[in-house]
């Protein structure tokens, strides 16, 4: 299994790194670095497909199919050069196979609003991406359990520690049987105790 996941293609480089607490993100973009940590707690337990399109590629596309049509509507103008729609139309051609190359094929884990962890699939190959994710996941899981999964206990209220389960149970740190399991047990622990106070 591996800690670290560097990715390169073209102009884009992404550093994942797994830590005991946290995973560290690193994407250089044009050698622009953006930079997040983010806690295990604010991980959920899945990815999801996603296919990234450069906005900026699209409108210098749309920018020059603009000009070659407007090229075309006045190239009988005298005062206008009536083969420039052509230089333009050859900018196009080469821009194409540049804005196809720009498309990532990604895994992305939603952090919050704006905010995700990318991977590149394939990149150095599947396995490896896979594995890198694996990994994350399974630490995740373990840390939020060896943090926050306890013994129920009469000493924490009733209320917290089923709160702190539901939290668990909602971020798929522990099953569904784990969870009814706990419940139960902080169940029998609080009504044992109310009707001792009842008794007495």
């Amino acid at each position: 299994m591996i800690k670290e996941l560097i990715q390169k293609k073209g102009y884009i480089k992404r550093e994942l790194k797994i830590f005991e607490t946290k995973v560290h993100c690193k994407t250089t973009l044009f050698g622009v670095v953006s930079d997040i940590v983010v806690p295990f707690e604010n991980i959920p337990n899945q990815k999801e497909s996603f296919v990234l399109h450069r906005r900026s590629m699209l409108v210098i596309l749309g920018l020059l199919a603009f000009l070659i049509l407007v090229c075309l509507i006045y190239k009988d103008d005298k005062e206008f050069d009536p083969n420039i729609w052509m230089f333009f139309l050859i900018i196009f051609l080469l821009a194409i196979p540049v804005y196809f190359y720009s498309v990532e094929n990604l895994w992305r884990v939603r952090i919050g609003f704006n905010v995700n962890i990318f991977a590149f699939k394939k990149i150095p190959n599947i396995n490896e991406v896979d594995e890198f994710f694996e990994l994350l996941f399974t630490t995740r899981n373990n840390y939020l359990r060896q943090t926050y999964f306890l013994p129920v206990t009469k000493n924490l209220t009733y209320d917290s520690q089923k709160s702190n389960l539901q939290w668990l149970r909602k971020n798929e740190a522990i099953s569904g049987v784990e969870f009814e399991k706990s419940i139960e047990e902080l169940n029998k622990i609080f009504l044992s105790e109310n009707n001792k106070i009842g008794f007495n």
